[in-house]
């Protein structure tokens, strides 16, 4: 893995100069895409991490050979600019599932079954856990995919390829969020054919309410949906506003122009019925001496659900891309985003003075907490970094 070496955000204090390094920043991060980058982690307990690649890879490892429980501090406060690895492993189990890209990963479980839900390229895989921990102890089974159900989307004539970019399970049916005018996807699980789609266009995200039937998505319209997913209906459609100018970090308004504004939602998470965090990026566009100038951006949002409203906000440089919370009573929301650090906000209401921590990624996209609280996180390249109390570097492994 190549680290770009770019200095960290608080060595630029001019804005505009800052736009211009990231702009030439991310064009390389462009060029390393086509290689490998994890885009989802998972955890199931506190014994398997699971990674899913660029390369269509589902990659295994067992936390125990990681060693993560080892008390020895393989921390460091410098900012990997030399990209050492102090303790670098290799996963255990792995195998291919597509050509394309995987692109999502959850965990989540019924009443008879626990299931691995995968989303990308092509469309959803559904794994029984039980069918998966017998092939991880299975060691001739390397390489070979454990029994699986697939559930492809329908294209229009217009769209070749479609990809699942966000999956979740609820009552026996599965939703995923495509990249078609289709939107949202629901799927009987046990005969798995098609209940119904949710039009929206190239969603990115869903996410359902706690102990409710509302799920919520979002993506390229830039408006956060919500659905009752008994009546299989829209119920509200929630606008992500731009905040006043006043305080505004952005390059374009503090010159003194209103830009046209366009919003696009990344990510999503809900704490209970009461409170959502939703994430994404702003494209600013403005018109000046007939040329069109453009600056990008990301945004966190928190919404009270009872009255629909925005409590907290922030605006941001970089673009969310993945949001988790810490632990069971849900206190601390970790935001990952296209930038070599994670995001600790300890008041998730409020979006205040986050605490940042570098890893080796120099753009993360994948964030996931262990029940015993141990984070890990990757993106471009193919590391996975470890880290105990969220803050304390572990250990990295290898995809």
């Amino acid at each position: 893995m190549t680290t770009l070496d770019l200095p960290p955000p608080s060595f630029y204090h001019d804005t505009l100069n800052y736009a211009s390094e990231w702009s030439e920043y991310q064009n390389q991060l462009l060029a390393q895409l086509s290689s490998l980058t994890c885009f989802d982690l998972v955890f199931e307990g506190n014994e398997i991490l699971i990674a899913c690649t660029s390369t269509g890879e589902l990659c295994f490892f067992r936390l125990a050979h990681i060693g993560v429980d080892n008390e020895e501090d393989y921390s460091d406060n410098a900012t990997f600019t030399d990209n050492s690895l102090k303790d670098t492993k290799t996963c255990f189990y792995r195998f291919q599932l597509t050509k394309g890209s995987l692109y999502s990963l959850k965990i989540q479980s019924d009443a008879e079954h626990t299931w691995l839900i995968v989303g990308g390229d092509g469309g959803v895989w559904l794994f029984d856990w039980n069918d998966v921990q017998g092939a991880l102890n299975n060691s001739s089974a390397f390489n070979q995919p454990p029994k699986h159900n697939h559930f492809p989307l329908h294209p229009s004539p217009h769209e070749a390829a479609i990809d699942v970019n966000d999956t979740c399970f609820q009552n026996g049916c599965l939703f995923g969020a495509a990249g078609d005018n289709f939107g949202c996807y629901k799927w009987d699980v046990a005969t798995g054919k098609l209940i119904t789609t949710y039009p929206s266009k190239f969603l990115q995200t869903l996410t359902l309410v706690p102990d409710t039937n509302l799920l919520l998505t979002g993506g390229e319209e830039g408006v956060l949906s919500l659905w009752d997913t008994q009546q299989d209906r829209r119920v509200d459609q929630l606008e992500i506003p731009y905040p006043s100018s006043k305080g505004s970090t952005n390059s374009i308004e503090k010159r003194g122009a209103l830009p046209n504004c366009q919003t696009r939602l990344t990510c999503s998470i809900a704490r209970d019925e009461n409170w959502w965090t939703i994430g994404g990026e702003r494209i600013h566009t403005l018109n000046m001496r007939q040329q069109s100038v453009s600056d990008k951006g990301g945004f966190l949002a928190t919404f009270h659900g009872p009255t629909r409203s925005i409590v907290s906000q922030l605006e941001l440089r970089e673009t969310p891309q993945k949001l988790s919370f810490v632990d069971n009573n849900k206190n601390t929301l970790i935001s990952v985003a296209n930038e070599s650090y994670v995001s600790h906000f300890q008041n998730p209401l409020a979006l205040e003075n986050p605490e940042r921590v570098w890893c080796h990624s120099p753009s993360v996209f994948a964030a996931a907490v262990s029940e015993n609280g141990i984070l890990a996180v990757a993106g471009v390249g193919s590391t996975i970094d470890l880290y105990r109390n969220q803050t304390e570097l572990i250990g990295t492994v290898r995809l």
